[in-house]
């Protein structure tokens, strides 16, 4: 298992404020397989320290079957003042998919990374950058294909 690693921060540059707690989720696309062990579709949550630094153990994503990657998302909560309970106040998905490799890394890092070869991805319109997978696009009544350049085959 690789360690993935980053620091959270305000717009403003400022650690996330004291007086609220934030929740980071690391949502698997579905269950994966590898010769020896299975991974249930099951969320990791991790909190950070005091001063922002986030390091979670996440199983990694390259070489399970079928392909897997993480979806992330940052909740933040407040207490109530009066029932002394946490109310979540917010949150923001990351528009992008996780693949952690073996070794783990730095999340900004591993967010920007392509899907592995061979990868099978879609959204809703144009793939964002040139990728290294296969892409359909999910938009309209006809949707669109594209695949890596030097494609034999299709």
């Amino acid at each position: 298992m690789g360690d993935v690693t980053f620091s959270v921060r305000t717009y403003g540059m400022g650690a996330f404020p004291a007086d609220e707690k934030l929740i980071v989720a690391f949502e698997p696309s579905g269950p994966g397989f590898t010769a020896l062990s299975s991974f249930p579709q099951r969320t990791v949550y991790a909190e950070p320290e005091a001063d922002g630094f986030v390091r979670v153990n996440l199983a990694p994503t390259l070489g399970l079957s079928p392909e897997v990657y993480y979806r992330v998302r940052f909740e933040w909560f407040y207490r109530h003042p009066v029932e002394d309970r946490w109310i979540k106040r917010g949150w923001s998905d990351v528009a992008t998919e996780l693949r952690v490799p073996s070794q783990g890394g730095d999340l900004g890092e591993l967010l920007a990374s392509t899907p592995p070869p061979g990868a099978y991805i879609w959204g809703f319109g144009p793939p964002p950058k040139a990728i290294n997978a296969i892409y359909v696009d999910l938009l309209g009544m006809v949707g669109g294909l594209y695949i890596p350049t030097g494609t034999v085959g299709i």
